[in-house]
């Protein structure tokens, strides 16, 4: 039994401001949220996530002109038409773990601009990170993943190889509650990398792979703490991207879905030392 998104349904412009408070707050005990009832142009969509961003702290917000749109259709998923509504085309990811030891990514602001298609088609399926850790793992078994530090490789387009490292418990941006992050893009490339600071022993590698096993196979497999977001057009959707695993079914052609979104970070790129920002930022 899947999980609906809470929608909040606005009249006007102005109804959306008032309402912006209660909005935020509803994304933050529950993940996510929808915003229904009103289209927003690209230029008012920005305005919205500086407009949050002065409220949560993320970056935009109105002290900077700094912002990171991009535009989705998943054009790279060549089949995605020729599979059905519940075939996933675009698989289980936590949102850029490679950027959690320089400016991580805590939020998305996802403006559906185009959908002309099946209103079964297309969905989107998220599950809570912090939500899997609790039910699934024991204290003594917290305890251990606390002391873990993965790492990764990951092959760019230009055939160079990059490691990555990512502490596998860390407690969320807001409000603190512990989650797992790990690359489930990369997942069957992760490794342990340090245990307590030190190089880790044969026992604790397979302790650790065990654990993070399980991890993986409750975010493909636990129907019950799965949310789903059948989308409509015009739909505002605001998931807490740093907790959020989530994946996308097929069943539409690109030019029938579309949405314009923006990402939101911790910190500002515009204030942060160059060594500490994200090496793909810098071009390496």
């Amino acid at each position: 039994m899947s999980i609906s998104v809470t929608p909040v349904f606005v009249e006007s412009k102005e109804d959306l401001k008032n309402k912006l408070q209660d909005i935020l707050k509803i994304q933050e005990l529950e993940s996510i949220v929808v915003i229904k009832g009103i289209k927003l142009t690209e230029d008012e969509q920005l305005q919205l996530v500086r407009d949050m961003g002065d409220i949560t702290g993320w970056f935009p917000n109105n002290s900077e002109d700094f912002n990171h749109k991009y535009v989705e259709t998943h054009s790279y998923s060549k089949d995605k038409q020729d599979v059905g509504n519940d075939q996933i085309i675009l698989s289980w990811h936590l949102e850029h773990v490679d950027y959690d030891e320089y400016i991580p990514l805590v939020a998305g602001v996802w403006n559906m601009r185009v959908f002309n298609c099946d209103p079964e088609s297309g969905k989107t399926y998220f599950i809570d990170s912090k939500k899997i850790y609790n039910e699934i793992y024991t204290e003594e078994e917290k305890d251990f993943l606390r002391k873990c530090k993965a790492k990764w490789i990951e092959i760019k387009p230009d055939g160079r190889n990059i490691t990555n490292y990512v502490d596998i418990v860390q407690p969320h941006w807001k409000t603190k509650e512990e989650q797992i992050r790990v690359e489930l893009h990369y997942f069957n490339a992760t490794s342990l990398h340090l245990f307590q600071g030190f190089e880790p022993n044969k026992d604790q590698i397979d302790t650790f792979h065990n654990l993070i096993n399980r991890f993986e196979a409750e975010v493909r497999q636990n129907e019950n703490l799965r949310i789903v977001h059948k989308w409509e057009e015009g739909d505002i959707l605001v998931p807490d991207l740093f907790s959020l695993a989530h994946a996308v079914t097929g069943g539409f052609k690109s030019e029938d879905r579309e949405f314009t979104g923006y990402w939101c970070y911790l910190s500002s790129p515009e204030k942060t030392e160059k060594e500490k920002i994200q090496p793909s930022w810098r071009g390496e």
